[in-house]
């Protein structure tokens, strides 16, 4: 027995359809459903004439050299510890889509809430919308710092959308075009930085 079975113990081999199956569920479950996210979040940080951040694309390109890892194991354990891998980047992939979307629409929010010719009632309604934006923002972060399994973020992939969409109704519905002169604004600023 090698010195590394010994500390360790023996390693199980994964049945070979246990094996497929889990590296199916992964790829469709975690990195089609992550695909499709980021691009989903690209197209919203287009709306704002931004992109979403570099780290999305480093974890999703993390997390699939963890997944060639999985497919390529035998042993039980690794295949698992890689499985785990995969999902923790696409979730900072997704996170930081997310987060970094919602935060610049409620910069965009909170300056439409100032501006002089945006009546009373629409802006009770940015004011809601920007309160659910930096909810998830907030839920987001914490979660993200939890070293267990608990999950404190009660807002799900769906509910994102619905808040985005709900924002960019109003806005478009009444003030689109100072939407657009604010997203030109904070372009023309943050090019100056």
């Amino acid at each position: 027995m090698s010195k590394g079975e010994d500390e360790m113990g023996n390693y199980l081999k994964m049945q070979m359809t246990d094996k497929e199956s889990l590296c199916q569920n992964i790829y469709t479950n975690e990195i089609i459903r992550s695909a499709e996210y980021l691009k989903e979040f690209e197209s919203y940080a287009k709306l704002g004439k931004k992109g979403i951040p570099v780290t999305c694309y480093t974890n999703f390109r993390d997390a699939l050299f963890h997944f060639r890892k999985m497919a390529n194991c035998s042993e039980e354990h690794e295949i698992m510890q890689q499985a785990f891998a995969v999902q923790e980047h696409l979730h900072r992939a997704r996170t930081d889509a997310k987060t970094s979307v919602l935060f610049y629409y409620a910069r965009v929010a909170n300056i439409l809430m100032d501006e002089g010719e945006v009546k009373s009632a629409t802006k009770n309604l940015l004011r809601k919308s920007l309160h659910k934006m930096k909810n998830v923002v907030m839920m987001s972060r914490i979660d993200g710092m939890m070293l267990s399994d608990i999950v404190i973020n009660k807002y799900n992939d769906e509910d994102v959308t619905s808040i985005l969409e709900e924002f960019f109704d109003l806005v478009q519905e009444k003030y689109f075009a100072l939407f657009e002169n604010i997203n030109d604004r904070l372009g023309d600023v943050e090019r100056k930085l």
